[in-house]
């Protein structure tokens, strides 16, 4: 899981989270697992995208409305595929004061939890738009019996906690959204490439996901970051990537000291509707990656040209295990096994130099 129960309730007392627009919902073992909804799901392609369905970038302007927004945008998305999208959309409004109505925080706090926003969904629905549209008033509005009637058309299948970025891959692949609560700082956020918390903290927030690129690669300040999922702002089409973003496996990762070492990600969870979406997907092979060991014995060249390699450097830095026994007659048998491996694997090394150089 991205936080435990333990970093959540230190996390959730301090003073300066009380204003922060989202909190991580807590950890509860009545939470389906996002294996539960996927079954056993290891082989996925290297990338996978639901974005295409996504109807628009929203703005929520100032009012702290961001996982309304962000679970009303995956609303929009999956009634779109089926051709159930009201003409506007979904009310934003409508599911974050539900939510609070729901989330168990104390009624002077902003803000609302993940997985009130997907109860919201899940047992009262989402009421169009032009029921209850948005207009930059962030001032709580009345709800009817009228409205509740009509968002009840509406609903969500159910939800599952996903703990990982693989798992989140896992959840696209198999057509689902995923909602998703971060830490912001003022580094990080600053564009459209989410890499690891730089800056002052500014707060949390909610978004949700709706890519992801294994192959991808993107290089800042000298520093290479790798496999990627892509999400979708509500801070307008001028913020980020014209609203979306990148976000590296290696945020999901990072530990924050200053948060008793849990991970930027605060909360996430796969949508789970009647009727996904098909990912669309590109035929792109995985880049290779680089690794360098030092042999203990320096390739050498023998006459009349034939080089020499360590023989147990070769198979152990390609993941092998290498054992040495005598046959019969007295002579050394070496044996390598090797784990299979279907990619190309190609071996590098110069005379007289200790790197066996492997390109994977």
């Amino acid at each position: 899981m991205f936080i435990n129960e333990d970093q959540w309730r230190e996390f959730i007392n301090r003073e300066d989270v009380k204003k922060w627009p989202v909190k991580p919902s807590k950890p509860d073992f009545r939470d389906y697992p996002v294996s539960a909804i996927l079954g056993v799901t290891t082989d996925i392609p290297n990338n996978a995208s639901i974005d295409y369905l996504v109807p628009s970038v929203l703005n929520q302007i100032k009012c702290p409305f961001c996982a309304g927004f962000a679970m009303t945008n995956i609303a929009n998305s999956y009634f779109k595929n089926v051709n159930k999208m009201p003409p506007n959309g979904f009310s934003p409004v409508f599911t974050y004061w539900m939510a609070r109505t729901m989330d168990g925080l104390n009624p002077q706090d902003e803000g609302t939890t993940l997985r009130a926003v997907l109860d919201v969904g899940r047992i009262y629905g989402f009421l169009p738009s032009n029921i209850l549209p948005f207009t930059g008033d962030c001032t709580k509005p009345v709800i009817t019996d009228k409205m509740l009637a009509e968002a009840s058309k509406y609903k969500i299948k159910g939800y599952a906690k996903v703990s990982n970025f693989n798992e989140i891959c896992q959840a696209i692949a198999a057509g689902k959204y995923v909602i998703i609560g971060t830490i912001v700082t003022s580094i990080n956020w600053a564009d459209g490439y989410i890499l690891v918390p730089e800056g002052t903290f500014l707060g949390a927030h909610a978004t949700f996901l709706s890519r992801y690129d294994l192959a991808m690669r993107y290089t800042e300040n000298g520093k290479e970051y790798n496999r990627f999922t892509g999400g979708v702002n509500s801070w307008s089409e001028e913020w980020g990537l014209k609203g979306k973003y990148w976000m590296a496996e290696a945020y999901t990762q990072f530990k924050l000291v200053d948060f008793g070492n849990m991970s930027p990600v605060l909360d996430a969870y796969a949508v789970d509707f009647d009727n996904l979406p098909i990912p669309k997907t590109e035929n792109v092979e995985l880049p290779k990656t680089e690794k360098i060991i030092t042999m203990s014995t320096p390739m050498q060249v023998l006459p009349p040209g034939y080089s020499m390699l360590h023989f147990r450097s070769i198979y152990e830095a390609l993941g092998g295990t290498v054992e040495w026994s005598y046959t019969a007659d007295g002579k050394i048998l070496a044996r390598a096994t090797i784990p299979p491996n279907p990619k190309e694997i190609i071996i590098e090394s110069i005379q007289d130099s200790d790197e066996l150089k492997i390109l994977i």
